[in-house]
């Protein structure tokens, strides 16, 4: 199904082909759809009296990743250090739960956008290499260690 570019312009079309002004022909090319869509399309209008919503909503729906998910995964990646796939094997072994990689590598990424938002250097997404990451999440705790007036000290 075609997505048509504007509403307002079926709305126009379906008005001034109502009122006989213009042709089935002419519509179907100004909008972008064929002849027959454009009958169908002014077949419904003339049923409901509504402009049809044509090309919204289309497409297979997004799923939520479950918030237990996330916090396996965190709790995983904060134990290994390691990227999406050897995190979807370590969590088939020792949680007997399979997530898939594609699923981690975005909680990763969701989570690496969190931590560059409270990093005091304000610079941007930092894409997801480990050590960068890893260097993050030093920042971060030596941050909240200096604001608590604690030492910290480097393992």
């Amino acid at each position: 199904m075609v997505k048509l570019a504007s509403q307002r312009k079926l709305k126009w079309c379906l008005v001034h082909f109502k009122a006989g002004e213009l042709t089935s022909n002419w519509t179907a090319k100004y909008l972008g759809v064929s002849q027959r869509r454009f009958q169908q399309i002014y077949k419904e209008y003339q049923i409901t009296g509504k402009i049809p919503s044509i090309g919204l909503n289309v497409g297979r729906p997004k799923k939520e990743v479950p918030q237990q998910w996330k916090s396996l995964i965190k709790e995983q990646y904060e134990k290994t250090h390691c990227g999406a796939l050897y995190l979807e094997k370590k969590l088939i072994t020792k949680h007997g739960v399979h997530i898939s990689h594609n699923i981690i590598h975005q909680v990763l990424l969701e989570l690496v956008t969190l931590i560059t938002k409270y990093q005091s250097r304000g610079e941007e997404n930092l894409g997801y290499t480990m050590s960068e990451l890893i260097r993050c999440l030093w920042c971060i705790r030596i941050i909240i260690i200096a604001k608590m007036g604690g030492i910290f000290v480097l393992c």
